[in-house]
């Protein structure tokens, strides 16, 4: 991936105090003019930041022309190898429909209960953790990448390949 100085949704880090995690939380925002606008960015200027971001039953709208919905990577800005993201993603009763991207000096727990993910998860150099409740589901919409998946659905009937290939630690993941 490459490094973007300008994200636009609706978190954007760009701080330089020492704060060292955020928080977010949205529910149940259906408001047509409230929606969330789609893309999540963490970051900093000069240092790692850990985020998690709880979503439930919301109505999100990707305006992102690259079709990011969200992105855990370094800035242009700050000290090359140490201005990543740690990010803690909970959805309950979420659709997303967009990519995610991790770069190599950042990282994404992903939870997903009752939920389901439409896209590209776009971490071959990045860590990636996906939980998936039995419940949820993921389509593809392009080859993936994960460091490690747990599925709650033994028979893996809630992930649709979708004709690309899941890589979970390296390997092609087989179903």
């Amino acid at each position: 991936m490459n490094k973007i100085s300008r994200f636009y949704g609706i978190i954007k880090y760009e701080i330089n105090s020492n704060l060292d995690k955020r928080y977010f939380m949205k529910n149940n925002e259906n408001n047509p003019s409230q929606k969330i606008a789609a893309l999540y960015y963490i970051g900093s200027l000069c240092f790692y930041i850990a985020a998690i971001i709880n979503l439930t039953n919301n109505k999100i709208i990707n305006n992102d022309s690259n079709g990011y919905f969200l992105r855990a990577q370094a800035d242009a800005w700050g000290n090359e190898g140490s201005n990543g993201g740690k990010v803690t993603l909970n959805l309950t009763n979420q659709e997303i429909d967009g990519n995610i991207g991790v770069d190599e000096i950042s990282s994404l727990n992903m939870n997903m209960q009752s939920s389901s993910f439409k896209g590209i998860i776009d971490a071959k150099d990045g860590k990636v953790t996906l939980t998936l409740y039995k419940s949820s589901t993921i389509t593809l919409t392009g080859n993936s990448y994960v460091t490690s998946l747990t599925n709650e659905d033994s028979s893996n009937s809630n992930i649709n390949l979708n004709g690309y290939k899941l890589y979970v630690g390296g390997s092609e993941y087989k179903i």
